[in-house]
C-alpha cells in the first residue's frame, strides 16, 4: 500500500515537474516567435531595378555642305590675251582690244573667238546716267549687235583707280555714281536687244583711293562675268596680285582675271605661279597682257599656253 502511494506520488511530480517546464517555455517561444516575426517586418523588400538599357546613340551631324560653285570650271577656262595687234596666236579663245569712245562701225574679229572689249569713255559717271551720252550709247549697242558674234564688254575698266575720266574721285565721280552709269549702259543695250554683248565688271587689284569692291557693285541682274585686272611691276607675288579675288566670291557671278602681266626679273616665276594657281581659283577665264615691257619671253609663253 506505501509503495502504491509512494509510486502515486512520484508520478504526480513528474506530471507537475514537465507541467512547470512547459509553463517557462511558452513565455520564451512566443518571444522568439514574435521577434522573428518582427525582424520579418523590418528588412526592406528587395528594390526592383529598372531595366538597364543603353542610351541611343547621338544624332550623326548632317554632312557638310559642299559650297556650289556658280563659275566655270577649268574644263571651260577661257583664255586670252591683248597682244597689241602682235602675234594673237596666245588667244586661245579671247581676243582683247581697247576701245575708245568712238564708233565700232567696221569692228572685225575672229568669229571663232570671243572678242573682249576694254570700252573706256572719255567722260564722267554722270555725263553717262543723265542721257546726254545715250545717242552715242544707242548707236554703240546697235553697231555691237549687228557684229553677231559673242562680246564680251568691259565698260570704264578699272574704275576702283582715280587715274581715268572714269575714275573714282575724278570729275566728281563716287561709287553711287558709277552704278548709276553702268545700269545706264546695260539697261540701253538690253533694250536694242544685243542679246550677243556680255558684260564684265573688272575692279583693279586694289582700290584707290581705298574703298570696298562692294560699293562699287551694280547689282548681278546688271553683270554676267566679275574680276580684276593684276600686275606685277616686279616686287609682287601671284598670290599677292590677285588676293582680292577674295571680294568677289560671294556675287555668284563668275569670276575673270580680266587682264594680267608681269614684267621683270620676277615675270617668269610669276607666270608659273599663275600656271599652277589657276585650276585651284574657279576662273572663268584668264586674260595676258601680252604688251610692250608685259610681253612674256618664249619660255613664259609656253607655260601659259598649257592653260
Amino acid at each position: 500500500m506505501e509503495i502504491q502511494q509512494t509510486m502515486l506520488v512520484n508520478k504526480n511530480m513528474k506530471k507537475h515537474t514537465l507541467l512547470f517546464f512547459a509553463l517557462l517555455l511558452v513565455p520564451f517561444l512566443a518571444f522568439a516567435r514574435g521577434n522573428h516575426h518582427h525582424r520579418q517586418q523590418q528588412t526592406p523588400p528587395p528594390v526592383s531595378q529598372p531595366p538597364v538599357t543603353k542610351p541611343p546613340a547621338p544624332t550623326p551631324p548632317p554632312p557638310s555642305k559642299i559650297p556650289t560653285s556658280t563659275i566655270s570650271n577649268l574644263s571651260t577656262l577661257q583664255v586670252g590675251a591683248f597682244t597689241g595687234g602682235g602675234d594673237s596666236s596666245i588667244a586661245q579663245n579671247i581676243e582683247a582690244i581697247f576701245w575708245g569712245w568712238d564708233s565700232f562701225d567696221g569692228l572685225s574679229g575672229n568669229p571663232s573667238k570671243t572678242l573682249l572689249i576694254y570700252w573706256e569713255p572719255t567722260v564722267n559717271y554722270a555725263a553717262i546716267s543723265n542721257g546726254s551720252q545715250d545717242a552715242y550709247l544707242n548707236q554703240a549697242a546697235s553697231q555691237l549687235k549687228a557684229y553677231g558674234h559673242p562680246i564680251l564688254l568691259v565698260p570704264m575698266d578699272e574704275f576702283n583707280l582715280n587715274e581715268t575720266p572714269w575714275g573714282n574721285t575724278v570729275g566728281g565721280n563716287t561709287p553711287a555714281g558709277f552704278i548709276a552709269a553702268w545700269q545706264h549702259i546695260v539697261t540701253i543695250f538690253r533694250n536694242e536687244g544685243a542679246t550677243n554683248v556680255k558684260f564684265g565688271l573688272a575692279y583693279n587689284n586694289v582700290s584707290i583711293p581705298n574703298v570696298p569692291f562692294a560699293s562699287f557693285y551694280p547689282g548681278s541682274n546688271y553683270v554676267d562675268y566679275v574680276g580684276i585686272d593684276a600686275f606685277n611691276y616686279g616686287n609682287a607675288s601671284f598670290a599677292q596680285s590677285v588676293a582680292s579675288l577674295s571680294q568677289l566670291t560671294g556675287y555668284g557671278r563668275p569670276i575673270y582675271l580680266f587682264s594680267v602681266g608681269a614684267q621683270g626679273s620676277q615675270q617668269g616665276q610669276w607666270i608659273t605661279d599663275m600656271v599652277n594657281a589657276v585650276p585651284h581659283l574657279n576662273l572663268a577665264g584668264v586674260i595676258y597682257f601680252d604688251y610692250q615691257s608685259f610681253a612674256m619671253s618664249a619660255s613664259s609663253l609656253v607655260e601659259f599656253q598649257s592653260l
